[in-house]
């Protein structure tokens, strides 16, 4: 692409322009309303963040951008380096130029030189697709409606709106998940401190049971009629036996769950209650960022699965968006968006030949409180 004296090469912001980014984000995800995704998403548009946040702007105006927060994360016995993108926008009146798929490609240069794995992205569109991302994992949704949280009900439990000498409780309860993110103290502030927490937006709910802390439920403010347990944490008993009074504080008759594979007792618990549960991917569309990479920190969760034999025995490699895989003798060659749907599965329940399929799915990290 050529580019006129007016548009500039694609780069990092400037933090004289963090207000006209978020001021972009508004009008694409916000129209007719202002100040909304920096209140939403505060580790995002930061002024610490500005390496992660690229841009097009012509004529001193910023016209596309796109964000994203890289962060520690956990599966199991495996350390990985997850990039989070997201508020992928362009002026409605510059688009069709290729501006955003540069930016995403920059973003995902990026990542790849400070040492990411997988690339999580909000939303499932062509331009992601192009870059391998699929929407994966194997997850389960509900509506827990007025006779499902009547039924769940447990009125030893109280419900109150966390306060900060209540997140080391609710950080210790998310810390004990088996996939999570390796979450800063800051982010569980936000969840409180913020002005989309203080406008209703966000609320962040500690269970306790004879004044005994239990667990914790994160909602977000209703969409198409339900509100979103966006995240959960604690002694599941608890937390189904809660619903009903969590509904009630943020003001809605139901709410929409989603459910992990490791969250066995929650669902069994909300299916004798009468909850349907549909299997959804995870939120958003995932790609690889280095498949070499991802193998080897995978090794520990691969010998878990399939012992010493077949993590000693694997090798891979990655060619021009091509990944090859082998183990125990056998091979798979893969292009990038096949092998995220191998490595994290799909909820089409693709079932990958020996000896891989008793390594994948590896278990998909949510989003919770740090959606992006």
């Amino acid at each position: 692409m050529r580019f006129s004296e007016e548009l500039d090469c694609p780069r990092t912001a400037r933090a004289e322009e963090l207000a006209q980014v978020t001021e972009l984000a508004d009008r694409v995800f916000m129209p007719g309303r202002t100040g909304i995704m920096g209140d939403l998403f505060p580790r995002l548009f930061h002024e610490k963040n500005l390496e992660n946040l690229f841009v097009f702007s012509e004529n001193g105006r910023v016209i596309s951008h796109v964000g994203m927060v890289e962060r520690n994360a956990r599966i199991a016995a495996c350390a990985l380096r997850v990039a989070c993108m997201g508020a992928v926008a362009t002026e409605e009146e510059q688009r069709g130029r290729g501006l955003a798929s540069q930016l995403v490609q920059m973003a995902l240069d990026k990542a790849r030189a400070d040492g990411v794995d997988v690339m999580l992205i909000s939303g499932d569109r062509t331009l992601y697709r192009r870059v391998g991302a699929m929407p994966v994992g194997q997850d389960f949704r509900c509506i827990a409606d007025t006779p499902i949280l009547e039924q769940l009900h447990h009125p030893g439990l109280r419900v109150h709106s966390a306060l900060a000498g209540d997140l080391a409780a609710c950080a210790e309860a998310y810390d004990a998940k088996p996939t999570r993110f390796v979450r800063p103290k800051e982010e569980w502030n936000d969840r409180i401190s913020t002005n989309a927490a203080a406008e209703g937006w966000h609320h962040l709910l500690v269970i306790e049971e004879d004044g005994t802390f239990r667990g914790y439920v994160a909602v977000n403010r209703g969409h198409r009629g339900h509100g979103e347990v966006a995240e959960f944490g604690g002694v599941p008993a608890a937390i189904a036996g809660a619903l009903q009074a969590v509904s009630g504080a943020v003001g809605e008759s139901s709410l929409k769950i989603t459910l992990q594979s490791h969250d066995v007792v929650l669902h069994e618990t909300l299916t004798q209650a009468g909850a349907v549960f549909t299997p959804v991917s995870v939120d958003g569309a995932w790609t690889i960022v280095s498949f070499a990479r991802l193998m080897e920190r995978l090794r520990p969760w691969i010998e878990r699965r399939a012992g010493k034999a077949a993590e000693e025995s694997l090798t891979y490699g990655e060619d021009e968006g091509i990944c090859t895989l082998a183990m125990l003798g056998e091979t798979l060659v893969l292009s990038r968006a096949e092998a995220v749907q191998l490595v994290f599965g799909t909820t089409g329940n693709i079932t990958p030949p020996p000896p891989f399929r008793d390594v994948f799915p590896v278990p998909t990290i949510a989003y919770g409180i740090g959606y992006v």
